[in-house]
């Protein structure tokens, strides 16, 4: 917690930061140096040796305090009455005196109808009416001064002219016994603020044993290890899990390796079916390289990490309409400034970048950035996208930069008029997955099935058709290699290489 938050906090949030700070101080009241505190390790000896550094003055301000009144956060009582400033002191002696004049008016306001006793009524809300009977011969004493506050057919009540005014000296001395409070309160905050070294001292230790707890339990869980550290930059992991997904899915989740380095592979290009888990999977390698980071054990068979200097992402779609950004702005715009600032020290994770324009134009955008990040970057890329296409670039780069990899998937049914269902592993292979199923994803947010129908003639249409366009690209190839038989050979492969592209896409 940051010591600023404790001089801005509440009256309640005050009380309760003070109190479980002297608790802890009381805890730890016999270290009186870092060698009683009988650690091994000198940061954890010298954390718990400043915690009882501030037992005294947490003591010295709780004393000012009326623990009922600041649980209740009751401005007025919150200091105890021998701890209250004089400003406070006077206003509550006026508001005390105008109350009691209040009440010795009752005998003025009897004499006048009549009566031997008056009491004063509240009405919703509204303090120090005097009632009258309509019907009463004291209702014929009423003097006109008398002001009608409200009535009903038995009765009616009323302000006289020395209530209303002894009221509004009231309202007066609240009003700025509510300023003196929060005067008060405030100079309370700025004294404990003074003693800011020892409160931030023993605020930054809490903070650093917190962090090693929390360590100290997650490396004792198991399926936890210990990664190996390298100084190339490498992430090297078998059998990953997600930490908190893992949670959610209990005996279920699925783990997967990742192996990247800059001496290797450098970047993958994941593909897979709608919801095959590409995001889950490219987090979970975030995660672990962050944990990593911080000396965390990691949620793995095995792990092999390099040293990063950051971890980029682009995920996910929204846009920003104050600033007149659409969604694809800001994620070119995100984009942008991961190119900028990644290093090959870096770890980028790019989800279906150029999404949000026209195939042509998306393919190409992403095609360019991913090209950019291999060649000029040169950091470890995970590259998340469904155009199939961008597969192709794995040639252009030597030793295998750049890999092709997919969550696997088996595909059932779709003959005839039968939706095709697709049972997701949630595994990483190697190669890619041509399709995307997004009619699997529509049937299961349970489009209605006249436009599943549509949807399914419309897709085997249009893939019939492209599939023609390829086949007829490869004709022309063939036909090509037929008629350069006479040309030199470096022409014969080039003609070569188009022919082998044209039906690998087939």
């Amino acid at each position: 917690m940051a010591l600023t938050r404790i001089i801005q906090c509440t009256r309640p949030e005050l009380l309760t930061v003070l109190q479980t700070m002297q608790m802890i101080a009381n805890e730890f009241s016999d270290v009186k140096s870092p060698a009683d505190a009988g650690f091994k390790s000198s940061l954890i000896n010298n954390a718990i040796a400043s915690l009882p550094c501030i037992l005294e003055d947490v003591v010295f301000f709780l004393d000012k305090i009326n623990m009922h009144a600041a649980k209740n956060d009751d401005k007025y009582s919150f200091f105890r009455e021998s701890e209250e400033t004089e400003e406070i002191t006077e206003h509550k002696l006026g508001i005390a005196s105008v109350e009691h004049d209040l009440q010795e008016y009752l005998s003025v306001a009897a004499e006048i109808l009549g009566k031997n006793k008056v009491e004063y009524a509240t009405v919703a809300g509204i303090e120090y009416l005097i009632e009258v009977e309509n019907n009463s011969s004291q209702f014929k004493r009423v003097p006109a001064s008398w002001v009608k506050i409200s009535g009903t057919k038995k009765l009616s009540r009323f302000h006289t002219p020395e209530v209303i005014k002894l009221m509004r000296q009231r309202d007066q001395h609240k009003e700025a016994l509510a300023a003196a409070c929060d005067k008060a309160f405030a100079a309370f905050l700025a004294e404990i603020s003074t003693r800011y070294q020892s409160f931030r001292d023993c605020i930054q230790a809490l903070a650093t044993l917190d962090c090693l707890l929390s360590l100290a339990a997650i490396a004792s869980r198991p399926g936890y290890v210990k990664p190996q550290y390298v100084d190339d930059v490498r992430i090297c992991v078998r059998q990953g899990r997600h930490p908190m997904v893992e949670q959610l899915l209990l005996d279920s989740y699925v783990p997967n390796d990742i192996d990247l380095s800059a001496n290797g592979t450098r970047a993958l290009l994941v593909t897979g079916p709608n919801m095959g888990g590409k995001s889950s999977y490219v987090r979970q390698v975030a995660l672990i390289a962050i944990m990593g980071q911080i000396g965390s054990y990691v949620p793995a068979e095995s792990a092999t990490l390099g040293m990063l200097d950051a971890v980029f992402t682009r995920m996910g779609a929204f846009d920003n309409m104050l600033a007149g950004e659409s969604t694809f702005m800001v994620e070119l715009s995100e984009t942008a400034d991961i190119l900028k600032q990644a290093t090959p020290r870096s770890l980028v994770i790019l989800d279906e970048l150029g999404r949000g324009t026209s195939t042509h134009d998306g393919v190409a955008i992403a095609q360019a950035v991913l090209d950019h990040m291999l060649r000029s970057v040169r950091s470890l890329t995970l590259f998340i996208t469904h155009y199939q296409h961008l597969a192709s670039m794995a040639r252009s780069f030597p030793d295998r930069q750049l890999r092709n990899v997919h969550m696997r998937f088996r595909e059932s049914g779709g003959s005839g008029t039968d939706p095709e269902e697709i049972t997701f592993l949630y595994e990483v292979g190697e190669g890619v997955a041509h399709r995307s199923y997004g009619l699997n994803v529509a049937r299961l947010a349970n489009l209605p099935k006249p436009v599943l129908d549509v949807a399914r003639q419309k897709s085997a249409e249009l893939e019939e058709k492209i599939r023609r366009r390829r086949l007829a690209g490869l004709i022309r190839a063939v036909g090509e290699i037929v008629a350069a038989e006479d040309r030199a050979t470096a022409d014969d492969e080039g003609v070569m290489e188009r022919l082998i592209a044209g039906a690998e896409q087939l």
